[in-house]
């Protein structure tokens, strides 16, 4: 060892530090041993290199063969361990070498593959390079060590190989039937005496011309004809509409004796309607089942999984769903029954899970344990029943959460969906869920001879805008790949928009084709079936904005070029701005209608002039002294704008809060508080309150501002509308005439006239929707409408009616 100078790195910043240098050389039987003194440092540290480590190197290279025997022997120095020594012993090339050669020299079909094995080695040892080949070329030419091992590991693997067997036979695939030869002389005799050589299930179950018949399988021994049987009868059976099913007498013996506990603990039984369909639903592997919010799904997706379970046609049950369901409503529920579940939040959870149990798993945590899940799923064989509550949450087929679910549970066994609403904003929001059911197997026929697409640039004079194409993929199941484009072509084509509404397309395309599919697929029934009528009614209240609110909307809809700096951020991108600048203008236009005085063109605040809502929504609480009331909004600062003002106005009265990040806990809390009260006021956003939450003691609701289609605002304000409800509920919608909430109003008829086609089986006049929610059939002339300048510029203009009357 050697102390270098205190000043040695000067250079690189360091000026004073005490540095010594130590220099270390394995041990070896033929060099001599130098102990290491702690004590004693050389004289000199200058020309270190020459007078120390030169010599070293030079002794070692003379005494190269015997160091390089030394470490393949494994002869190390003491200061090595066994198990250091043990484990190059075991992974070392020279162990696997000699291991290698002993296999192909015992081995009676590799005896004669000894001579080259060692020869390979001989010349691995020995190979030099040759002297006009350049480096580079040599270093991809050489024999490796990685080489040399894998060259022995192919002659080992010869001892498995086998003679072709001179045969072919008729095998079973994931998705079909194939003729399959088992040397290259039978594969070429297939070609010559077989047209078809592969079956795909989806043609031997729904045609009567079945190529695979007795005499076919006895040309084939090993593929019964039982197999095509089994199927057929399956696909049969789930292509039964529910309207022309039996009843099963076993099942609606089964039905009759199920009972649940309720939250007094008190023996509840299923009604008749809730018996009939759940009777008609189990009889099928797949079905999906579409009851309006309060009309018990949770009810029948645990009659479900305690029918499979003591029935033994399961080894577990799943059931999943967003998170605030699956606490909120799944965990407490199973827990009062008494049934045996655990709850995923970890992987020591999933871990822990025991046959029979059921596990609840929320969306959150299906996209974080994915894997996990996966192969559990897996392993348990895909013999488990899935239970999925609120299946509208992967209405979006791009979702992180729905293809977690498409990859997790599409190939259980038994499948079960519920919702209160099967789509939201158009009928290709169903095509995950049916997925998810029937894994693009020959349950999901496409049965359209035609698709369709929308051509944005010609307007055609008999079809406005939608073409006509060939489907190749008639009669054969939705693929995998590109399935959801597929049957958007097939069914609806094209999107609608806030300012589109008055276009009179066909909004469903092969309804006949759809009908199919919903009749084997989808139960529904509105609240009222389930329930009984008179539980609740819509009302639609639209009012006039004050002369300051009809100035703040025409700055942002004739002037948005002078406020859009002011409260719209740009992107920094002046091509994006002009894109963004329609979706920037509708959010104002929005936020208008709910928050007029959070404008600083407001001439007056809110204690001197309340908007127009504000006043409509006092007067109604204050004519329903004596309930209990909920004011839905959208936005937050609404919420919070109308806490304050009702608190001042009624100060005799609780008033509750809630918004999205209050914990569940807390809301539920809150809640109990709200229903104890006589004459309580619960503002919250809708978005905070959309399910697993009951107040059947509320008998008013009141939306301030609409969402983008019904069933969002219906978990909201079904809220107060349960099974258990004693008194009807009245819900009032409350709208701006002339403003863009007509145009969202307009648009919400007709999605709901699409989701209805799932509902009824049968579309909708615009008329009977229109009533149903209490809305004026005369709405359009009041829409504000799209048009362009004559420089071609898009600009948006008032309604007819607002023209009319100006």
């Amino acid at each position: 060892q050697f102390n270098l100078p205190i000043n040695g790195f000067a250079h690189l910043g360091v000026k004073s530090f005490n540095t010594k240098l130590l220099v270390l050389q394995r041990r070896s039987e033929h060099l001599p041993f130098i102990p290491v003194d702690p004590h004693h440092f050389e004289d000199s540290s200058s020309n270190i290199f020459e007078n120390y480590l030169l010599p070293l190197y030079s002794e070692k290279n003379l005494l190269k063969a015997k160091l390089v025997n030394e470490l393949s022997n494994n002869e190390f120095g003491n200061n090595w361990s066994f198990s250091k020594r043990n484990d190059y012993q075991h992974n070392g090339f020279s162990y696997r070498v000699k291991k290698y050669l002993f296999e192909i020299k015992t081995h009676p079909l590799l005896k004669l593959q000894l001579s080259k094995a060692e020869q390979y080695i001989n010349q691995f040892h020995t190979q030099v390079k040759p002297e006009d080949m350049s480096y580079k070329e040599w270093d991809k030419k050489k024999l490796t060590e990685n080489k040399v091992l894998a060259y022995l590991l192919k002659i080992i693997l010869l001892q498995s190989k086998k003679d072709p067997i001179e045969k072919m036979a008729l095998v079973k695939t994931n998705y079909g039937l194939k003729i399959k030869g088992y040397s290259p002389k039978t594969k070429r005799q297939i070609k010559k005496l077989f047209k078809q050589t592969y079956f795909p299930f989806y043609d031997l179950i729904q045609f009567d011309h079945n190529p695979i018949n007795a005499t076919f399988c006895n040309r084939f021994p090993g593929i019964s004809t039982k197999l095509i049987d089994r199927k057929k009868a399956d696909f049969n059976l789930q292509s039964q509409s529910f309207d022309t099913i039996d009843r099963n007498a076993a099942l609606d013996q089964y039905l009759n004796n199920f009972s649940f506990l309720d939250k007094k603990g008190n023996s509840c039984f299923l009604n008749n309607i809730q018996k009939n369909d759940l009777g008609l639903m189990f009889q099928k592997k797949y079905g999906s089942l579409n009851w309006e919010q309060g009309s018990g799904k949770t009810l029948a997706g645990y009659s479900y999984i305690k029918m499979l379970q003591d029935h033994n046609k399961i080894k577990n049950s799943f059931v999943i769903g967003p998170a605030i369901a699956i606490k909120g409503t799944w965990a407490p529920f199973l827990t009062l029954q008494g049934h045996d579940f655990v709850n995923v939040k970890t992987i020591e959870d999933i871990e822990s899970i025991k046959p029979g149990q059921t596990v609840l798993v929320a969306l959150t945590m299906l996209t974080r344990h994915e894997k996990k899940l996966q192969k559990l799923v897996k392993c348990l064989g895909n013999k488990i029943a899935m239970v999925f509550d609120e299946s509208d949450e992967i209405t979006n087929h791009n979702a992180i959460r729905t293809k977690s679910t498409l990859k997790v549970f599409r190939r259980a066994a038994f499948k079960l969906e519920t919702t209160g609403t099967t789509t939201r904003n158009n009928i290709n929001e169903w095509y995950p869920q049916l997925e998810l059911l029937y894994n693009n197997s020959y349950n999901m026929i496409c049965t359209c001879k035609y698709k369709y697409r929308e051509d944005k640039k010609d307007d055609l004079a008999n079809n406005e805008g939608i073409k006509q194409s060939e489907n190749l993929f008639y009669n054969k199941p939705f693929p995998a790949y590109h399935g959801f484009n597929l049957f958007r072509a097939c069914f609806n084509p094209f999107k609608k928009t806030v300012f589109g509404i008055e276009k009179q397309n066909q909004d469903i395309y092969n309804q006949q084709a759809l009908l199919g599919l919903i009749q084997k697929t989808v139960i529904t029934r509105k609240f009222n079936e389930v329930a009984g009528d008179g539980k609740y009614e819509i009302h639609n209240l639209q009012i006039d904005q004050n002369e300051h609110e009809e100035h703040i909307y025409f700055k942002i809809l004739q002037e948005f070029h002078e406020i859009e700096r002011k409260y719209c951020n740009s992107s920094g991108n002046s091509k994006k701005d002009a894109m963004l600048r329609l979706i920037k203008q509708i959010n104002l236009l929005i936020k208008a209608t709910s928050m007029p005085h959070a404008f600083s063109e407001y001439e007056f605040n809110l204690n001197q002039l309340l908007p127009t809502k504000f006043l409509k929504i006092s007067e109604l609480v204050s004519e329903k002294s004596n309930e209990k009331i909920m004011i839905g909004v959208t936005r937050k600062d609404a919420a919070e704008a109308y806490y304050r003002h009702i608190s001042n106005l009624f100060p005799f009265r609780k008033i509750f809060l809630i918004l999205g990040h209050v914990d569940i806990n807390k809301r539920k809390q809150i809640i109990k508080e709200f229903e104890e009260s006589f004459d309580g006021i619960l503002i919250s956003t809708q978005q905070s309150l959309k399910s697993s939450v009951n107040i059947p003691t509320c008998n008013v609701v009141i939306l301030e501002s609409l969402q983008w289609n019904i069933p969002k605002m219906s978990q909201y304000y079904f809220r107060a509308i349960r099974y258990d409800s004693k008194h009807k509920t009245d819900v009032y919608f409350i709208t701006y005439n002339d403003t863009l909430e007509q145009n969202i109003m307009a648009l919400l008829m007709n999605k709901e006239a699409i989701n209805d086609f799932i509902k009824n089986k049968e579309y909708k006049e615009a008329s009977e929707v229109f009533a149903e929610f209490d809305v004026d059939p005369n709405l359009l002339s009041s829409i504000i409408t799209k048009s362009y300048d004559d420089e071609g510029k898009m600009k948006l203009s008032w309604g007819k009616g607002r023209a009319i009357a100006s």
